[in-house]
């Protein structure tokens, strides 16, 4: 956990990782606790198994910026379909055949985008009726340029 050891090796038949280091390292580290080190009269020694290496490793990339971006886009992307079944009740279509299927479920997916919309132009007149852009809430997200409306891309 910062210290180098003197020497480390690999047991495939344990699937282990054992390090060597100095006793006077592991003595004064402040995280002599949690890797549990066996100190002996020169050396301290350090066993650890191939799933906790890994499972750090996974702590250490789930930590990171790339998995947080990630992480969000599955979000939105897994959002839709379950506000298609909790709101909707799309796994209950009451009809049967598939064009009237495909018809009931284009009417839910058009209901959801009008909804959108619609908060979108709420949110848009209420900008315009204030006529104040630099304090609407959409300013730093959309470019007003004569009466088009452009959505910024993200920085």
């Amino acid at each position: 956990m910062g210290n180098k050891p003197e020497s480390q090796s690999w047991n495939p038949i344990k699937d282990t990782y054992h390090a060597v280091m100095g006793k006077d390292q592991c003595a004064n580290c402040p995280h002599r606790a949690e890797c549990k080190a066996q100190i002996t009269k020169y050396h301290a020694f350090v066993n650890l198994s191939a799933s906790k290496v890994e499972r750090a490793k996974t702590v250490k990339e789930i930590e990171s910026e790339s998995y947080a971006q990630h992480r969000n886009a599955r979000n939105a992307i897994e959002g839709l379909p379950s506000v298609l079944r909790r709101r909707y009740h799309v796994d209950d279509i009451p009809v049967l055949g598939l064009l009237k299927s495909k018809l009931f479920f284009g009417f839910k997916v058009a209901a959801i985008n009008v909804k959108k919309l619609l908060k979108y132009t709420r949110d848009h007149c209420a900008c315009q009726s204030n006529d104040i852009r630099g304090n609407c809430p959409l300013s730093e997200r959309y470019t007003y340029t004569k009466g088009a409306v452009f959505l910024n891309a993200k920085k």
